[in-house]
């Protein structure tokens, strides 16, 4: 399974926010917070593993799954990001997959993590319609303005394999 994310990055050399933006990725699989904080490729960065403990001393139960997954952390769900263009805001949710299903990156698989994790369509704070991953990468789309300048951000897509071929 490939997994993706984009960033939205300001080109504007007026704005005083150039070259900063906001990164959305594509519904990214999710592991137990202590399988992840001990993967062996978060050993080279004990800063990161440091902040995965302080979530989890705060009640995180999950974390994204650093990718290759080459300790192969089964996934129990996906993160899910929405964008609200009115606020704008980016909304993070973790959708857990339901007894007895496998989180195996298909379109049914995230469906149904999604349908049980009760995703909202509408923004929580403005009630407007929340745009998926794909619909903010969407060359038909708008995708996202700078929250300082207003123009439209450059988007940079970016993809990566859960697992990598072993030579």
């Amino acid at each position: 399974m490939a997994v993706s994310g984009c960033d939205f990055v300001c080109q504007n050399e007026q704005c005083q926010h150039k070259g900063c933006g906001v990164v959305i990725t594509a519904p990214w699989p999710l592991g137990d917070i202590d399988k992840v904080i001990g993967a062996k490729n978060l050993m080279k960065n004990p800063v990161f593993r440091q902040e995965l403990g302080n979530l989890k001393k705060q009640g995180r139960k999950y974390a994204c799954i650093s990718m290759p997954n080459d300790d192969k952390i089964p996934a129990v769900g996906y993160r899910i990001h929405r964008w609200c263009e009115k606020c704008p805001c980016l909304w993070t949710y973790d959708a857990i997959i339901p007894e007895g299903q496998k989180a195996d990156g298909s379109e049914e698989s995230i469906n149904a993590a999604m349908t049980s994790s009760n995703i909202p369509v509408n923004c929580p704070t403005c009630d407007t319609k929340l745009k998926s991953y794909v619909e903010v990468i969407n060359e038909n789309g708008d995708g996202i303005l700078c929250t300082s300048c207003k123009t439209r951000l450059q988007a940079n897509v970016w993809f990566c394999n859960e697992s990598r071929e072993q030579k």
